[in-house]
């Protein structure tokens, strides 16, 4: 699943589709009402954690890329399930394999942006006092909540709680104030640099552990297995990363 840093990778690339108005709207399923779109011109294209929201002058278009999902600048993915293709006078874009849908109401009505870990808005206090609610649980699934650490994806958990020596198995009530606003700005600094090696082409050359097989501190094989409720893999240390319970 895409992360906050590569849907703002994307969102970047379609700015220049702002100011054009949607001469056709086509999808393979009928569950959206397509021809609210036709003769729109779209206001702005911007982003929520992993959402993309291209907004028109009246309601928004939601797009969620999900785990498979795929965005397609004039050009198309044969065989692939169109969610959903908007034609303009000389360009095209197209949606596959993603959760779509419109929003009524006003942004702001609907998102949290203090909770986007990238966004100007982030409140790392709030994350911080919202932390107490969770104190039984993992530090490795509370990092995944996206009501609190909304746009933050496997990669930034695993190499934020490698950078503070945390284990994934750790309680969160377990770590000190200090350790929690550690981890938590990991997780933020983290973000803002896979963005920036997304750029450039060298993500996986700067990760620490994720998808990693040894630790590049000790040399020694790194641990790679689903911890906690989230269902999802981690990645880790057991030499360099204290298990705090």
């Amino acid at each position: 699943m895409p992360e906050a840093p590569q849907i703002r990778l994307i969102v970047q690339k379609l700015q220049t589709f702002v100011g054009q108005p949607i001469v056709k709207a086509t999808a393979l399923t009928d569950d959206l009402d397509l021809k609210r779109l036709e003769g729109l011109t779209i206001k702005e294209i911007t982003v929520f954690g992993k959402q993309i929201l291209i907004v028109l002058p009246k309601f928004t278009i939601r797009v969620h890329l999900m785990m498979f999902g795929r965005v397609k600048i004039d050009e198309r993915n044969e065989g692939g399930k169109l969610r959903l293709g908007l034609k303009f006078k000389d360009r095209e874009l197209n949606f596959y394999a993603c959760d779509i849908h419109f929003i009524d109401e006003p942004l702001d009505d609907v998102f949290d942006w203090t909770t986007d870990i990238m966004n100007p808005e982030w409140d790392a206090q709030k994350a911080l006092k919202k932390l107490k609610d969770y104190e039984d649980e993992l530090i490795s699934d509370v990092l995944i909540d996206q009501d609190i650490f909304n746009g933050l994806g496997n990669k930034g958990v695993n190499e934020a709680l490698y950078k503070t020596r945390v284990h994934p198995a750790s309680i969160v009530g377990a770590l000190s104030a200090s350790k929690r606003k550690s981890i938590i700005q990991e997780a933020v600094d983290f973000s803002f640099d896979y963005f920036k090696w997304e750029n450039e082409g060298v993500s996986k050359e700067n990760f620490s552990v994720y998808m990693k097989k040894k630790c590049p501190v000790h040399g020694t094989a790194l641990k790679h297995e689903k911890i906690g409720t989230s269902g999802r893999k981690c990645h880790f240390c057991d030499q360099c990363q204290k298990l705090y319970v």
